[in-house]
């Protein structure tokens, strides 16, 4: 990629946002780093003055909020943060999640046409695949959404393991629990997940935006590490004696996070980073996608994703 570009960053308020920006501005390559929060003194404070750095305020349940970041700096490139992302926020209001992850990104991908950006990542999650809830789901439809357009922008996906020590995080809650002398509680004990450090994501994320090509979708091979394992070597190097409690895993909550069989996946010029090679976006695995939803968010937005995809 060329010098003198701008890159706009949604939800770069975020905790893996935080990093993204401050590894960007590590670099020069990108000429200007357009930060869109919805609280834009939020972000100022945590960037402070930097003249590669301009703040807009957006949300993305009103993509038409990024409008005037569009009109105003002109953004070859986007890395596309904002989203609800935790299995929990979506089981709670899947209405909302469904708006915001999936029409919400597709009007920010309508806006990045009218304004003729270049590329776009969309960051995807693990739960997408084969998705068991809310979230997984509206990530997955994000990305079937990609596949079955024009490549005008470039629209590339990579599924972000779980970030250690983000807002929500199994790392987070068992220090807090550790610090306060409680139980640790884990749903299941044969729970794993994948793991990334929040520089690992800074690092992926721009290598996926300056690598991608439209309809990629990049994820990350790393082994799964057993939640219980976890546990024990953070309460081994508290120095506390701290009991593990099993308290049962929420409906629709994967046990563990497969790995990708090598024939489903390509290596890439990134030894962490690999791109999807196995067509998880057919109208079969679609369809399995929606029955997920049934029952759980309206009827006329259900209609709404099916005319969205031309689905009977």
């Amino acid at each position: 990629m060329t010098a003198s570009k701008t890159i706009l960053v949604t939800g770069a308020c975020g905790f893996v946002g935080k990093h993204l920006v401050q590894y960007l501005l590590q670099n020069r390559e990108f000429d200007k780093i357009v930060v869109c929060c919805r609280d834009k003194l939020l972000a100022a404070s945590l960037f402070q003055s930097n003249p590669r750095v301009v703040f807009t305020t957006s949300d993305l349940i009103n993509p038409s909020t990024y409008q005037s970041a569009f009109k105003t700096y002109q953004p070859n490139c986007i890395i596309h943060l904002a989203a609800i992302a935790r299995f929990k926020q979506g089981e709670e209001d899947p209405d909302k999640t469904i708006n915001t992850n999936f029409f919400g990104t597709i009007g920010l991908l309508e806006l990045a046409k009218q304004f003729e950006t270049k590329k776009v990542l969309v960051a995807s999650s693990n739960l997408a695949r084969n998705p068991k809830g809310v979230t997984g789901v509206s990530k997955y439809l994000t990305e079937a959404y990609v596949k079955k357009t024009k490549p005008n922008p470039k629209v590339a996906s990579i599924r972000l393991p779980n970030v250690i020590d983000s807002p929500g995080a199994v790392t987070l809650l068992f220090k807090t629990q550790i610090e306060k002398g409680l139980p640790i509680t884990i749903t299941d004990k044969r729970m794993s997940r994948k793991f990334v450090t929040p520089s690992e994501a800074a690092r992926d994320l721009v290598f996926a935006i300056q690598n991608g090509n439209h309809g990629d979708v990049f994820i990350n091979n790393k082994a799964s590490t057993p939640i219980v394992e976890l546990a024990e070597k953070m309460i081994e190097e508290s120095g506390k004696q701290i009991p593990i409690q099993m308290i049962g895993a929420r409906p629709g909550e994967k046990l563990e996070e497969e790995d990708y069989p090598e024939n489903t996946i390509a290596a890439t010029d990134n030894k962490n980073l690999f791109k999807l090679t196995e067509d998880q976006h057919s109208d079969a695995d679609l369809q399995k996608a929606l029955d997920l939803l049934r029952g759980k968010i309206q009827d006329n937005l259900m209609d709404k994703i099916k005319a969205t995809f031309q689905l009977p």
